[in-house]
């Protein structure tokens, strides 16, 4: 009888060793993949932070290059001219014939006359405004508003 007992209790302590080797096990395993989640969470944002360092890149690149394109257009009396017609046509109604910038550029920004004087960007259409300020044709306010002189 003593034998069974010895034989039982052998057999209750390995499986209490084996159940307590699987609890250790498990975590471990568990705490593996939330290290390996973590360092692709960190993986991941570096590659998106690099992504957007790279993008920002670009986009100051593409910037830049079209300020210079911007500042190589000349403005001519053909455009200064056909600007001023839109702005007589959209002012000359408007109480103390005014108009904001903005306004005008929205409504004039895809006409044809404009595409063919080479008017095809908001910084080319305020250069000409300027250029009509020069020749005292118009007034351009703080706040970007136009008015007829």
């Amino acid at each position: 009888m003593d034998l069974v007992e010895e034989e039982e209790e052998e057999i209750r302590k390995k499986k209490t060793k084996k159940k307590e080797r699987k609890e250790v096990i498990i975590p471990l395993e568990e705490e593996e993949e939330e290290i390996d989640d973590r360092k692709s969470k960190r993986k991941k944002d570096k590659k998106s932070k690099e992504r957007k360092e790279i993008q920002e890149l670009i986009e100051a690149q593409i910037d830049e290059g079209e300020e210079k394109e911007e500042e190589d257009i000349e403005i001519t009396e053909s455009m200064a001219n056909t600007m001023f017609k839109f702005i007589y046509e959209n002012a000359r109604n408007k109480p103390n014939q005014t108009i904001g910038m903005d306004q005008l550029w929205n409504t004039i920004k895809g006409k044809k006359e404009c595409k063919e004087k080479k008017i095809n960007n908001s910084t080319i259409f305020k250069n000409v405004c300027l250029r009509l300020e020069d020749e005292g044709k118009i007034f351009v306010s703080e706040n970007e508003e136009i008015t007829l002189v």
